[in-house]
């Protein structure tokens, strides 16, 4: 029996934008983990900030951002953002989806910091 189930557009978009933002930060994730392999530390976060109805939290506490991948310095992890936020423009300016866009929001507010910052402490 073939049962068919009837999603709305916004659930839709919910699912489109984590299976993005997953897909993206499993490859930063692979990335900096072949780094840390290599030089043996993990001092810096890409810090992601969280969603409500696609659009980022930017002025949400920092304990509710999330970590999108590590890396050994300030200057690696800038180059994966921008990286990221070019690559989200481009998806995003190519008209393939408000999930794209959604994205490429979030990763442009996203933020590098030190493992030792304070903000990271619950």
């Amino acid at each position: 029996m073939l049962k068919i189930r009837v999603v709305n557009q916004s659930d839709r978009a919910k699912t489109l934008l984590g299976v993005a933002a997953f897909a993206v930060l499993l490859l930063l994730s692979a990335c900096a983990t072949q780094t840390r392999r290599q030089s043996g530390a993990g001092g810096w976060y890409l810090m992601l900030p969280p969603f409500k109805q696609e659009e980022p939290m930017t002025d949400a506490p920092f304990t509710q951002w999330r970590q999108g991948a590590a890396f050994d310095s300030a200057s690696e992890c800038e180059a994966a953002r921008k990286r990221v936020v070019d690559e989200a423009k481009a998806d995003a300016d190519a008209g393939r989806g408000e999930h794209h866009t959604a994205v490429f929001r979030g990763f442009l507010h996203s933020n590098c910091v030190s493992s030792a910052d304070p903000r990271l402490k619950p």
